[in-house]
């Protein structure tokens, strides 16, 4: 991603480098043609595809034919009424998940999460509303596991239906 950024940046400022030289050229030679908008992109277009070709080798764009062969999103579902040892997992985005209730309500996703990035809302598993509240989240006892906690509106812990999103 950054090597995309920074190749995008780097090709910016040499289109604009160019554009500058031209229109120095332009001016310092009378006579010389305006740069029109079709030149311009013919001159960018040039200076990027150069820049382009130079970094091939070295660019990689993974890509995922549908959401569900993205390996780096991983989700959950999980309906957890009010109550103890009721926690459920009502759909997840791959094979493997699983729930359980302790202190907090903890998704296994079976492999390593541990340098992902973790995100929780409250939310109802199917149709209707959640009440009122938010879902906090933090790494489990092992690196497959989040924790999550949810709470009322107040900010008081309780059970409640959740979605979990983590990206890697």
């Amino acid at each position: 991603m950054s090597q995309t950024v920074s190749t995008r940046r780097g090709v910016a400022v040499l289109a604009a480098a160019v554009l500058v030289a031209g229109a120095l050229a332009a001016s310092s030679a009378g006579a010389a043609a305006p740069l029109t908008k079709a030149k311009v992109k013919k001159i960018a277009t040039k200076v990027a595809n150069k820049r382009i070709n130079a970094l091939a080798p070295t660019l990689n764009v993974a890509h995922a034919n549908t959401a569900g062969e993205a390996n780096n999103v991983l989700w959950a579902v999980v309906d957890n009424p009010t109550g103890p040892g009721n926690i459920a997992l009502v759909r997840a985005g791959q094979p493997g998940v699983s729930v359980s209730e302790g202190t907090y309500s903890e998704v296994n996703f079976g492999r390593d999460i541990s340098q992902c990035a973790w995100l929780a809302t409250r939310g109802a598993p199917g149709v209707g509303a959640e009440f009122a509240g938010w879902a906090q989240t933090h790494l489990g006892d092992t690196n497959t596991e989040v924790h999550v906690a949810t709470r009322n509106e107040a900010g008081t812990n309780e059970d409640g239906d959740f979605h979990l999103l983590v990206v890697c």
